[in-house]
């Protein structure tokens, strides 16, 4: 796995810090494969840039389980729907959106609590 673009590093641990006050840099994380702290383990371990993830059954499992505004959830319904196909075509696939878009494009994800 090749290290993640640092714009999208740093856009994650931004967010983790302000909605969940997680210390990037002094926060340990440790698993059997994994031995570091959170800004390695954002930095190396999890693909950002995938586009593949993105697909509709996620944006839907993201509306039910995650938006924190109606607004947000609407629109994330409507983009796994049937009826918003085309649209997801549009903007998800043809923009090859990966995580980071959809949390930035969809800022009440990024207040979830874990």
């Amino acid at each position: 796995l090749v290290d993640n673009n640092p714009e999208a590093v740093e856009f994650i641990l931004t967010m983790l810090k302000n909605n969940q006050s997680i210390a990037s840099d002094e926060q340990q994380m440790k698993s059997d494969h994994f031995d570091g702290t959170v800004r390695e383990a954002i930095t190396s371990c999890i693909d950002l840039s995938s586009t593949n993830p993105v697909q509709p059954r996620l944006l839907r499992g993201l509306a039910a389980q995650c938006a924190v505004n109606n607004d947000d959830k609407a629109a994330l319904e409507y983009l796994a729907s049937k009826k918003g196909n085309q649209l997801f075509q549009i903007m998800v696939q043809e923009q090859r959106w990966n995580m980071v878009d959809v949390l930035r494009n969809f800022p009440s994800l990024q207040r979830w609590n874990m």
